[in-house]
């Protein structure tokens, strides 16, 4: 009995709950605005659930935009775009290797300059370590940083060296440029050896003087540098330079000229010349006569020759009987001697 019951049952169950679906009961408002609520809150509320998987970055906007946009071109215009897309790829991959290349160039080129050590034993840092405050994470990072790199500098062009001469060389040129600029001499006198030195047992001497040369080459001034013994050959050296002549000059000049005078003949006796009485009687109180003389080997004048006189012609006479008297030590070959002599009327 039972055992019949049970499926009975059953049956019945199944006859009410298809019923019970077949009615449709009446919408209730505050239901819906309660599930809505609950919704909305679930929505705010973290659940752990993951409910946008996709992430919008700029790339899949792009992507996006450019789906949007494709969807409206012609396949010529997606085909064009495509290759300008792809030079301009190509073109950047160029510039990236070119600068990786330009990178390791210089690289190549850099100086490592390798940090140096602080000394040891160092008085002044030591005493600065010790006020020193501790080191920085700054201080620290900067220990740790690689070695400094240096671009290497480019050596920059040497200039020309012009050779320069060496002093020797200087020396000839200067020398070669002085002989070059130096006046030419034409003609010259040289001077005569003063009676007074002869008389005065002078037998040799110098004068050194400073002419002054006109363009035209004729002796403007003679000035006396040095002379030995003092003033007792100025007069003679004076007297011959200034007969001196010199070939014509682009502009005044001066040199130094150096005279030397020197009596190899050994005077034994002179006689003076005497103040003629003509003279006194023409009021002239003194003259000058230059006379040439011939010495044998005997040591006497054998000619006296009259070269000039001042006035002309007035001492002539007592002057060529004064020389006549002179008298040498005797000489191996003739000689001929310029004197000069200076008359005055004694009081």
């Amino acid at each position: 009995m039972r055992t019949f019951f049970h499926p009975l049952f059953g049956l019945l169950g199944v006859v009410i709950l298809l019923s019970a679906c077949q009615k449709k009961p009446a919408p209730d408002n505050s239901n819906v605005t309660a599930s809505a609520d609950q919704t909305a809150a679930s929505a705010t509320a973290p659940t752990g659930i993951v409910k946008n998987a996709i992430r919008h970055t700029e790339e899949t906007a792009d992507v996006t935009k450019w789906m949007e946009m494709a969807s409206s071109k012609t396949p010529a215009q997606l085909a064009e775009e495509a290759r300008l897309a792809k030079i301009a790829k190509d073109t950047k991959l160029e510039q990236e290797a070119k600068l990786a290349l330009d990178a390791k160039t210089l690289a190549a080129k850099t100086t490592v300059i390798p940090p140096v050590a602080p000394l040891v034993h160092d008085p002044v840092k030591t005493t600065a370590a010790a006020v020193t405050p501790p080191a920085t994470a700054t201080a620290i990072k900067q220990a740790d940083a690689p070695p400094l790199q240096v671009a290497a500098v480019l050596p920059k062009p040497v200039p020309a060296v012009v050779a320069t001469p060496t002093p020797a060389q200087s020396q000839v040129q200067t020398q070669e440029n002085t002989e070059q600029n130096q006046p030419k001499l034409l003609s010259s006198v040289q001077p005569t050896f003063p009676v007074t030195a002869t008389l005065a047992g002078v037998t040799e001497g110098s004068v050194t003087t400073r002419i002054s040369i006109g363009s035209d080459g004729k002796v403007l001034q003679v000035e006396i540098v040095k002379a030995r013994p003092t003033k007792v050959f100025d007069k003679e050296a004076i007297a011959a330079l200034s007969q001196w002549r010199y070939a014509p000059l682009a502009s005044p000049q001066t040199k130094i000229v150096e005279l030397s005078f020197q009596n190899v003949l050994k005077l034994l006796t002179s006689v003076q010349p005497l103040f003629p009485a003509a003279a006194t009687q023409a009021g002239v109180t003194e003259g000058l006569v230059s006379a040439r003389i011939s010495i044998g080997t005997d040591g006497k004048v054998s000619q006296v020759e009259i070269i000039k006189s001042k006035p002309t012609k007035l001492f002539d006479k007592e002057v060529i009987a004064a020389a006549s008297q002179w008298k040498y030590a005797p000489i191996s070959s003739p000689q001929t001697k310029i004197l000069e002599f200076s008359l005055k009327q004694s009081n």
